[in-house]
C-alpha cells in the first residue's frame, strides 16, 4: 500500500511547487502594474490639485474684484470721488477684505489712499490699463508707500458711461502664498506661482523645502527622466499649454504638473515627491505578500490533508472488501458473479447462494461446470435469454423471474436482479442477487384470481384507466369501460377504425406536444402528467387530464399505466377566467390610473405598467413600504401621509384616501384611493388601490388660492390673507412671541401724481421685493393698502433686535426718483406693536401698531416708533383711517381697451386694417417702442413678422424678419412660462443666439404672448422696449396678455377663413373645368346652391336660388318623378341613375352624392353627362 501511495504524493508535491512559482510570478506582475497605475492616478490627482488651487486663487481674487467694483459703482454716482465718505468707504472695504490698502485715483494719476497718503500712479501699468477701461491685476511690485512686495487689483470708476477715475487695492504678495493649498498628498506637495520666464511670484511649500526665486532652478540637464524636459516645459509655457514632468533633486524623485493660471502670464506649478506613490505601492505589496503566503500555507495544509485522506481511503477499501465478503455470505438470498458469456460462467458465489440451491462449490464445478444457465429450469431458459438480451440492449441492469432446480430436485422461483459491470482491464461481468420468491409467486396466483374483480371495479370508476406500450402511437394494452364511455368508442370500433393506436384520439394539433411532454418527464422519473384535447367518435372535443407512471409488466416489458379524467368543464372555466383576466389587463392598460396591489404580510406590491409609462422608471415592489419610505419617490413632506395610510389599511380600515406628491421629472400631485381586502377570519391580507394624476387640478387650485391670498401687483399677501396668517400664529400658542409692523411710504402721492400710476406701481413692486429680501422666509409680509404694508416677525422678543431691524428697514428705503425735472424722495414710517405685550389679538395689535405709526409720522416721518401707552390717542382717533369708506373706482384702462378692441374687430370688414389700428392704439397708450405679430409656417419650423407698429424714432424691422428659423434660436418655446408668456426686462440674460437677434433690433426689454390654435403653438404677439430695461407691471402684463389673446383668436379665425375661401375657389375652379354638368341643390328646398360653367352654358338664364326642377328640367309645378336625390333617403351617400331631360332633349347619366354645404345645409352634388344610343325614358 505504501508503494501505491508514493506516486500520488510525488504528483501532489510537484503540483504544489508549480502553484508557488505561478503565485510568485503573479505577485511580481501585480507589483509592476500597481506602480504604473498609482503613477497614473497621482498624475491625475496632481492635475486636479493644480486646478483646485487655480480655482481657489481666482475665486478669492474675484471676490476682491467684486468688492472693488461695487465700491467703484457707488463712487461713480457721486459728484466728487475725493471726499471723506470715499475714504471711510475704502477704509471699511480694507477691513472687510484681505487688501492692505485701497486708493482712489483721478485721471491725472493723483491717488488718495484710505490711510490718508497721497501719491501719483500715472506711470503704473495697472493704472494705465484701468484708465483705459480694463480691470486688471498687476505684476508683483514694490509699494511706493512702504516698499513692500505687493500685487495691485485695479478697476475703472465710471460716471455717466465714461471713466472718471481708478479704484485700486493693494494685496500683500506674501499673502498669495496662503491661498495655495497643501492639504493633499499628506501635505508633502509644493505649489509655486511664477511668470513665464520662471520668476516665482508666490510659493507655498512644506517646512523642509527651500524658497525658490526661479522655478526653472528645479531642473538641470541630468535630473529629468524625459529628454530635454526643461526645453519642453519652456516651449509649453510659451504656448500656454499644460504638462507633466518627472525629475530628481537631492537624490529624491519628484512629479511636476504645471498649468496656466489665467491671470497675466502667470503659471502655477504643483510638485509632489514620488515617494508618495512608492509608499502606497509598498504598503499594498506588503499586504499582497502576506496574503500570498497565507494562500500557500492553506494550499500546503490542503495537500497534506489530501495525502492523509488517500492513505485512509486505501485502508478503508481493504476493510470494505472484507466487509463485502462477510455481507454477501450472510445476505438474504444468494450473490453470484458471472462472466458475460453465453453460459454465464460463475466466478464467485456467496454462502447464501449455496444454501439457496443446496449445492456446494465442488458440486457446481462437477455437475454444472460452473455454467449458471445449466441450473435454470429448462422451460424458462429461452425466456430468460430473451429478457436478459432485451434489457441489456437498453440498460446495464437486469431484472427477471425464473425457476431453478435445487440439489434435492425441488423447483423454486427466484428473482434475479443483476447489473452488467466492465472492469478497467476490459473484462465484463454480470453481478447479481438471487432472491427466493416462491412464496410470492403463490401469493401472485391468488392475486390473479382476484384480477377479474379488480377489472370490474376499474370499469366502474368515473374516468379512464389505460395501459399502453411506450411508443409514439401509444398502442393500447388495456382499456377500462370508463375510458371507452368517455371517448364514445367500443373496443371493436377502436380496433377497426384506429388500430388501437390511442394517439389518434388526441386532437391533431396536440399530438406532437404530448409525445414530447411525456418523453421529457419520463427522462426525469417514472411518472408523468399532462392536459390535452381528445376528439370523440361523434367529432366533439373534450379536455382530459392524463396522469400515469412507467411500470414493468409480467413479461418484463416497460409499459405506461395511466388514469384519465375528463376536465372539459374545468378547462372551460379556466378559459373564461383567463378571458376575464385579459379583459382586466386591457382595462388596466386603457385607464390612465395606476393600479396597485399590496400584499400586507409579504410587504410586496404589484403595480400596473402605467407606472413605468408615467414615470419612466421601475417601481419599488419588494419590502415595499420600508424601501419607499427610504427612497425619494415620495416628496419628503408627504411621507407621513403615506405611512398613516399603510398603518390604517393594514390595521383594518376598509377604505382610505390621501393626496401625495410623487417623483416624475419633478414632483407631481397624485390621489391615492385604497380599499382593504379581508380573509375569512376578518384579518386584512391585501390592499388594492389606484393612483390618479391630480397634478393639474391641484396646482390650478393652488393658483386660485394664491390669487385669492396674494396682492396681484406685488405678489405679497393681501390684507385678508395677512390677517388670517397672523391670527393663526398668535392663537396657536399664547406663549409664543412676535412683532407686528405697519409700514407707510412717506410722500408716495408725489410719485403717483407726477410720474404716473404705472411708475408708482413699479416702485411699489420694487419695495415689495426688497421687503421680502429683508425679512425671513418664515415672517409674514403683506400689502394692506395703496402704499401701506404689514410685516409680522415670528419668534422675536428682544426689543434691541426689533429696533435694529426697524432701523435697517428705515435706512434701506431712503430713495429718490427723478422725473419732469424734479427729484421725488420717498421714505418709510414704521409703527411697531409687540405680541403679546402690546396686544393678545390681531385687532388690538393692529390698532396699537397704527397708533405707533401715527406717532412716527407726527415726529417728521422717515422713522419708526414702538407702541407706548403714553402716545396721544385722542389726536390719533381724530385722524385715524376710515376703513369703511366706499371707493367707487372708475373702470380701468384694461376694461375700456378690451371693449374697444372687440368693437373694432367685430365691426371691421378688413381684419388686417383693424389689427394695425389696434397695435397703434396699444403701442401709443403703453408708450412701448414696437408692437408686432409673428405667425408660424404650416410646419411650425419658421415664423414671419406679419404685423408691426413702431413708435416715433424706432426703426421698422418687419422687412428683415420674413423667414426666421426657430432652430437657430435654441428651444424657443422654453422661454414661455405655463401661462404662455415670455417676459424679460433685460435681453442680455438670454442665450447668445436669441440675444444677438434682439440686440440687432435695438431691443432692451421684451414681452411676448403665445398664439395657440388648440394646444398648438402658432406664433406670438410681442411688445419691445428699446430705450431702457423696462419693468413690466402686473397690470401692464395682464392687459397686454389679454389684448394678445384677443388678437390671436381673431387672427387665427381670419387665417382659417382665408384658407377656406382659397379651398372653395379651388373646388369651384375644378368643377368649372369639368366637361359635364355639375350643380349643388338644397335637399330640403330644391334651391340651387352652385352651378358650374358647363351647366351655365347649357342653361344661361339659371341663377343660384332657382328651383332645379323648373330651370334645369322644365317641370313647372312639381319635383321630378325620378329625382336622383330620392335614392339617398335610404342612408346611402351616392347613387347613380338614368334620366331624359326634355328641356335640352338629351339622355343623361346622373351621379348624386350627399354632402354638407358650407352653412351646414343638407345638400346634394349632382353630375350629369349626355349619352347617345340609349333608350329614352320620361322623367315626369
Amino acid at each position: 500500500m505504501v508503494n501505491r501511495l508514493k506516486p500520488k504524493i510525488l504528483g501532489i508535491s510537484i503540483l504544489f511547487i508549480i502553484i508557488i512559482i505561478l503565485t510568485c510570478g503573479a505577485i511580481f506582475k501585480f507589483k509592476f502594474k500597481l506602480d504604473n497605475k498609482l503613477k497614473e492616478t497621482t498624475h491625475t490627482y496632481l492635475s486636479e490639485f493644480t486646478e483646485h488651487n487655480i480655482i481657489n486663487l481666482k475665486t478669492k481674487l474675484s471676490g476682491q474684484f467684486d468688492m472693488l467694483e461695487s465700491i467703484a459703482s457707488f463712487m461713480g454716482n457721486l459728484d466728487n470721488i475725493n471726499n471723506d465718505m470715499m475714504i471711510n468707504l475704502m477704509e471699511s472695504g480694507v477691513k472687510r477684505s484681505s487688501l492692505i490698502r485701497m486708493s482712489v485715483s483721478t485721471l491725472d494719476g493723483k491717488s488718495y489712499s484710505n490711510d490718508g497718503i497721497i501719491t501719483n500712479l500715472k506711470d503704473r501699468d495697472y493704472f494705465k490699463k484701468a484708465k483705459n477701461g480694463e480691470k486688471n491685476i498687476s505684476e508683483s511690485l514694490k509699494s511706493i508707500i512702504d516698499k513692500k512686495e505687493i500685487i495691485v487689483l485695479a478697476t475703472p470708476i465710471y460716471k455717466d458711461g465714461k471713466v472718471a477715475g481708478v479704484l485700486s487695492g493693494a494685496y500683500d504678495s506674501t499673502k498669495l502664498n496662503e491661498l495655495l493649498g497643501l492639504s493633499a498628498f499628506d501635505k508633502k506637495a509644493h505649489v509655486y506661482i511664477a511668470k513665464k520666464n520662471g520668476d516665482v511670484i508666490a510659493q507655498n511649500t512644506n517646512e523642509n523645502s527651500k524658497m525658490l526665486s526661479c522655478v526653472f532652478k528645479l531642473f538641470n540637464k541630468d535630473n529629468c527622466e524625459e529628454v530635454n524636459c526643461l526645453k519642453v516645459i519652456k516651449e509649453n509655457i510659451k504656448n500656454d499649454k499644460s504638462g507633466y514632468s518627472n525629475y530628481n533633486l537631492d537624490n529624491k524623485k519628484f512629479m511636476l504638473n504645471y498649468q496656466p493660471l489665467g491671470i497675466n502670464d502667470w503659471y502655477i506649478f504643483s510638485v509632489v515627491p514620488s515617494e508618495v506613490v512608492y509608499i502606497q505601492s509598498d504598503n499594498i505589496s506588503y499586504d499582497v505578500y502576506i496574503f500570498a503566503l497565507e494562500i500557500l500555507l492553506v494550499i500546503l495544509i490542503f495537500v497534506v490533508y489530501i495525502a492523509y485522506i488517500i492513505n485512509n481511503n486505501t485502508k478503508t477499501i481493504i476493510n470494505e472488501k472484507e466487509k463485502f465478503k462477510a455481507l454477501t455470505d450472510n445476505i438474504l438470498g444468494g450473490v453470484k458473479n458471472c462472466l458475460k458469456d453465453k453460459y454465464m460462467t460463475m466466478t464467485y458465489v456467496s454462502q447464501g447462494f449455496l444454501e439457496l440451491t443446496g449445492y456446494s462449490e465442488e458440486d457446481l464445478d462437477v455437475v454444472f461446470k460452473n455454467k449458471f444457465k445449466n441450473m435454470i429450469y429448462k422451460e424458462d431458459v429461452d425466456k430468460v435469454n430473451s429478457i436478459v438480451l432485451n434489457q441489456l440492449k437498453r440498460q446495464d441492469k437486469i431484472e427477471v423471474e425464473y425457476r431453478i432446480v435445487k440439489k434435492d430436485g425441488s423447483i423454486i422461483w427466484v428473482l434475479d436482479r443483476s447489473k452488467s459491470i466492465k472492469e478497467s482491464k476490459g473484462n465484463e461481468y454480470i453481478q447479481g442477487v438471487l432472491t427466493d420468491i416462491t412464496e410470492l409467486k403463490k401469493i401472485q396466483e391468488e392475486l390473479d384470481s382476484k384480477r377479474f374483480e379488480i377489472e370490474t371495479i376499474n370499469d366502474s370508476i368515473v374516468g379512464g384507466i389505460v395501459i399502453t406500450e411506450i411508443n409514439d402511437d401509444f398502442d393500447s394494452i388495456y382499456l377500462n369501460e370508463g375510458y371507452l364511455n368517455m371517448i364514445g368508442y367500443t373496443r371493436k370500433q377502436l380496433e377497426d377504425e384506429l388500430d388501437n393506436k390511442l394517439i389518434k384520439l388526441i386532437f391533431r394539433d396536440d399530438r406532437a406536444g404530448m409525445i414530447d411532454d411525456i418523453n421529457k418527464q419520463l427522462k426525469v422519473n417514472d411518472t408523468f402528467a399532462c392536459e390535452r384535447r381528445v376528439e370523440k367518435r361523434d367529432g366533439s372535443i373534450i379536455w382530459i387530464l392524463l396522469k400515469g407512471r412507467k411500470i414493468v409488466d409480467e413479461n418484463g416489458n416497460s409499459v405506461l399505466c395511466s388514469v384519465i379524467v375528463d376536465i372539459t368543464s374545468a378547462k372551460l372555466l379556466e378559459q373564461e377566467l383567463k378571458k376575464s383576466e385579459e379583459r382586466h389587463e386591457i382595462i388596466i392598460k386603457q385607464t390612465q390610473n395606476i393600479i396597485v396591489e399590496w400584499n400586507i404580510e409579504k410587504d410586496q406590491m404589484s403595480i400596473s405598467p402605467n407606472w413605468y409609462n408615467k414615470f419612466g422608471y421601475d417601481p419599488i415592489t419588494e419590502n415595499a413600504t420600508k424601501n419607499i419610505i427610504k427612497s425619494v419617490d415620495i416628496y419628503h413632506d408627504d411621507i407621513d401621509k403615506f405611512i398613516l395610510l399603510t398603518k390604517l389599511t393594514s390595521s383594518g380600515s376598509e377604505y382610505e384616501e390621501c393626496e401625495i406628491r410623487l417623483r416624475d421629472t419633478t414632483y407631481a400631485w397624485f390621489s391615492i384611493k385604497a380599499t382593504t381586502l379581508f380573509d375569512d377570519n376578518g384579518i386584512p391580507y391585501k390592499v388594492v388601490g389606484s393612483l390618479t394624476d391630480i397634478d393639474e387640478s391641484k396646482r390650478e387650485a393652488e393658483k386660485l388660492k394664491e390669487r385669492a391670498e396674494k396682492d396681484p401687483l406685488t405678489g405679497l399677501y393681501n390684507k385678508k390673507a395677512s390677517q388670517a396668517l397672523i391670527e393663526e400664529y398668535i392663537t396657536l400658542d399664547k406663549n409664543r412671541q412676535g412683532t407686528l409692523m405697519i409700514i407707510d411710504i412717506d410722500d408716495f402721492k408725489g410719485i403717483n401724481d407726477n410720474l404716473g400710476h404705472l411708475y408708482g406701481d413699479a416702485v411699489l413692486s420694487e419695495i415689495a421685493s426688497d421687503l421680502i429680501n429683508l425679512f425671513r422666509a418664515s415672517d409674514i409680509v403683506g400689502r394692506i393698502g395703496g402704499d401701506e404694508f404689514i410685516v409680522f416677525m415670528k419668534d422675536i422678543s428682544e426689543t434691541k433686535d426689533i429696533m435694529n431691524k426697524a432701523e435697517e428697514l428705515v435706512k434701506t428705503f431712503e430713495r429718490s426718483f427723478v422725473g419732469k425735472g424734479y427729484n421725488y424722495k420717498i421714505s418709510l414710517s414704521v409703527g411697531i406693536a409687540r405680541f403679546p405685550k402690546d396686544g393678545t389679538d390681531y385687532m388690538q395689535l393692529f390698532r396699537n401698531a397704527d397708533i405707533a405709526l401715527y406717532s412716527a409720522k407726527g415726529k417728521g416721518k422717515n422713522r419708526y416708533a414702538l407702541y407706548d401707552k403714553k402716545i396721544d390717542k385722542v389726536q390719533y382717533i381724530a385722524n385715524t383711517r376710515n376703513t369703511d369708506e366706499n371707493t367707487n373706482v372708475a373702470r380701468s384702462f384694461k376694461e375700456h381697451i378690451t371693449n374697444y378692441i372687440f368693437d373694432i374687430l367685430y365691426e371691421s370688414n378688413n381684419i388686417e386694417m383693424a389689427v394695425n389700428l389696434i397695435l397703434d392704439i396699444v403701442g401709443k397708450h403703453f408708450n412701448v417702442s414696437r408692437v408686432y405679430i409673428f405667425e408660424n409656417s404650416d410646419d411650425n419650423l419658421y415664423c414671419k413678422n406679419t404685423f408691426e407698429w413702431c413708435n416715433e424714432g424706432i426703426t421698422a424691422e418687419i422687412d428683415n424678419l420674413k423667414n426666421i428659423y426657430y432652430g437657430h434660436l435654441g428651444n424657443y418655446l422654453l422661454n414661455f412660462n405655463a401661462d404662455g408668456l415670455f417676459y424679460c426686462n433685460d435681453v442680455d440674460n438670454l442665450n447668445s443666439d436669441l440675444k444677438n437677434l434682439l440686440k440687432a433690433q435695438g431691443i432692451c426689454s421684451i414681452l411676448q404672448c403665445k398664439i395657440l390654435e388648440g394646444n398648438e403653438f402658432r406664433g406670438f404677439v410681442g411688445f419691445d422696449e428699446c430705450s431702457y430695461n423696462r419693468m413690466w407691471t402686473s397690470d401692464e402684463v395682464d392687459t397686454l396678455t389679454f389684448i394678445s389673446k384677443t388678437l390671436s383668436v381673431f387672427l387665427l379665425k381670419m387665417r382659417i377663413q382665408s384658407k377656406l375661401e382659397e379651398s372653395l375657389e379651388v373646388q369651384k375652379s375644378v368643377m368649372d373645368n369639368m366637361d359635364i354638368w355639375a350643380y349643388v341643390v338644397d335637399r330640403n328646398t330644391y334651391e340651387l346652391l352652385f352651378i358650374n360653367k358647363k351647366m351655365l352654358e347649357s342653361a344661361p338664364d339659371t341663377h343660384v336660388g332657382d328651383l332645379c326642377y323648373k330651370v334645369l328640367w322644365n317641370n313647372q309645378n312639381k319635383q321630378c318623378r325620378k329625382c336622383p336625390m330620392s335614392c339617398l333617403k335610404d342612408g346611402t351617400d351616392t347613387c347613380k341613375s338614368f334620366m331624359r331631360n326634355k328641356k335640352f332633349g338629351v339622355n343623361v347619366n346622373i351621379t348624386a352624392t350627399a354632402l354638407k354645404w358650407f352653412d351646414g345645409k343638407d345638400a346634394c352634388l349632382i353630375f350629369g353627362s349626355e349619352v347617345n344610343s340609349v333608350e329614352s325614358e320620361a322623367n315626369i
